[in-house]
């Protein structure tokens, strides 16, 4: 099996199966779409954009390929899986190869950890633990049609956070977040750039928003003795909005804000399946036991297993 960078020969194939693809990267596609052939080409012609697609080939049959993403996380020592294509070559054979030569590339570029998540009942979730993957939770994704929230009042209780903000959005992470979560990811990226709700002066309850053309996605992280109205606040500050207007939003509700999901049901969210989050550790061997870092200056070669 070989594994090597994707090439501009590999597009047509990656187009031809791109209905096909396995995504593992849940807030990308619900917000951009499936731009798995638009950022791979991306990640060909700019490799500083933090994206590496690489190939695993059969030798044997060379139409047999699986191709592979990740992206590097902003502001964390941590790169992403975003997809497997096309989904029915995402076998031992072809994945482990393909895993090894992205381990290689994200440990080369300084991160600590690889992360994937995917449906807890789906196959690939035994795929990925035999390529040492290992959960450290799990989430349930909401979705809210377009204009189905009711815009909050004047008075409502949240607002846009700010950078002076990011320190108490961290310390009520250090507090509520799992220690098995914390041990993955130490602390959240861009802490300033969503909404807060504060009392007394005390941050008790944060959103962090990734918004696209196709959808907004929030992660809800809220102190469980709140009352849900500062929950349903929450809702109707997003719908005010104006980036919201006629996109669909997206709740992740991780296992331990479970106390979420009885609002969003009675408020007609419609809830997805549940998924598993993943992560693989990686070290400097990562990149010491497959050889020259590809597209490093004056190094190539695939790696042959």
């Amino acid at each position: 099996m070989l594994a090597r960078a994707f090439e501009w020969r590999d597009l047509s194939y990656l187009h031809a199966f791109r209905a096909q693809t396995l995504f593992l990267d849940s807030a990308l596609v619900l917000t951009r779409g499936p731009l798995q052939v638009l950022g791979t080409m991306l990640s060909a012609v700019f490799p500083s954009a933090g994206l590496f697609t690489a190939v695993a080939q059969d030798e044997r049959h060379p139409r047999a390929r699986l191709i592979g993403q990740l992206a590097r996380l902003k502001g964390l020592p941590a790169a992403r899986l975003t997809f497997l294509s096309p989904e029915r070559f995402a076998r031992e054979a072809y994945f482990i190869p393909l895993l090894t030569l992205l381990a290689r590339q994200a440990a080369a570029g300084n991160a600590l950890r690889l992360l994937a998540e995917v449906e807890s009942d789906h196959a690939a979730l035994s795929l990925l633990r035999k390529g040492g993957f290992l959960p450290y939770g799990k989430q349930r994704i909401w979705r809210f049609s377009p204009d189905s929230i009711a815009v909050a009042e004047k008075d409502a209780l949240w607002r846009i956070a700010n950078r002076q903000d990011a320190f108490a959005v961290q310390q009520l992470y250090a507090r509520l977040a799992p220690p098995a979560v914390q041990g993955v990811l130490s602390r959240l990226p861009d802490a300033e750039t969503g909404l807060v709700y504060a009392r007394d002066g005390e941050v008790l309850g944060y959103a962090s928003l990734q918004y696209g053309l196709r959808g907004v996605f929030v992660r809800p992280l809220l102190q469980p003795d709140l009352d849900t109205a500062v929950f349903r606040s929450m809702l109707g500050t997003l719908a005010s909005l104006s980036f919201l207007r006629s996109r669909p939003l997206y709740l992740a509700v991780t296992a331990e804000q479970g106390w979420l999901e009885t609002s969003l049901e009675d408020l007609g969210a419609q809830p997805g399946s549940e998924q598993t989050l993943l992560f693989k550790s990686l070290t400097a061997s990562s990149v010491r036991q497959t050889g020259p870092l590809l597209h490093s200056p004056g190094l190539s070669g695939p790696i042959v297993f």
